[in-house]
Order: structure tokens, then sequence, then C-alpha cells
């Protein structure tokens, strides 16, 4: 009996510490954090980088500079809850900002409906679809994409 009960204490313990880890690869629920370096990454792979590289030349490259100082100053927490909440918060060049609301997926589209944003409900709710991919989120906006790693 005190085999059988070690046992599955043991068990237990080895399940706790799995779930402690990489998390689910096919649920996004748990705490995401903005990967900046793979920000950067991601903006040099788009199509326009190259060329803004070229043509640009040493005003795109002091402007790349900025841009990635700017992503390493930035913070980035989105929290995905198991009810299909989630709550976001914010922090860049110096100024704060949160958002609430819900959350769907489909496949590898995850729809987030932001209904409150720092603290007051939005009168219409806003909806931005991430890709949910091989353990990480990504979110484009304005052409850029973002990483987001689980946290």
């Amino acid at each position: 009996m005190r085999t059988l009960l070690c046992s599955a204490v043991l068990l237990v313990a080895v399940i706790a510490i799995m779930g402690c880890g990489k998390g689910d690869p096919t649920n996004p629920v748990g705490s995401w954090n903005l990967d900046a370096s793979a920000a950067m990454n991601e903006a040099k792979k788009a199509p326009e980088y190259e060329k803004q590289m070229k043509e640009g030349g040493e005003a795109a490259a002091a402007m790349m500079k900025m841009m990635e100082e700017m992503f390493k100053t930035m913070k980035m927490t989105l929290d995905i809850k198991a009810d299909n909440s989630f709550t976001v918060t914010m922090e860049a060049m110096g100024k704060k900002s949160s958002a609430k609301g819900t959350w769907k997926l489909a496949g590898e589209k995850l729809t987030m409906t932001t209904t409150e944003e720092d603290g007051k409900a939005k009168d219409s709710p806003d909806n931005k679809d991430l890709t949910f991919k091989d353990g990480k989120l990504f979110i484009e906006e304005d052409g850029m994409k973002m990483v987001l790693t689980r946290g």
C-alpha cells in the first residue's frame, strides 16, 4: 500500500513538473512575453527590409538600430486564461497600457476580442487575429511581425 501511495505521489510530481515546462503546443493557455530578438529577426525577413537597407543607406541602418533599441526596452505580457479570457500589459517608451477581453482558437488562428483598455470598457470591441504556431504566438501589426514566447 505504501509503495502504491509513493508511486502515485511520484507520478503526480512528474506530471506537475512537465506541466511547468513549455506548455501544451496545441493549447495557448498560459503566460506569454514579447521576444524582442525574435521580433527583430522577423523584421529582417520582411521583403521590404532588404530593399530599404539598400535604398536607405546609413539612414535606414540608423533607423533599424533605433528600432532594435526600442524592442529591447519594450515589455509585453499576455496572460491567456482557460476560461477564454485574457489580459495584456505593455510598456513602451515610458508608457504603460493594459487590455482585457476574450479569445477563441480555430486551427492556428487565435482571435482576441478586446473589451476593455486601461480599465475602461470599450464602446465597440476590437478583434485581432494572432497566429499560434510552433509553440509561439505571432502578432502582425502594420506589416511588422511580433513574436511572443511562453513566459
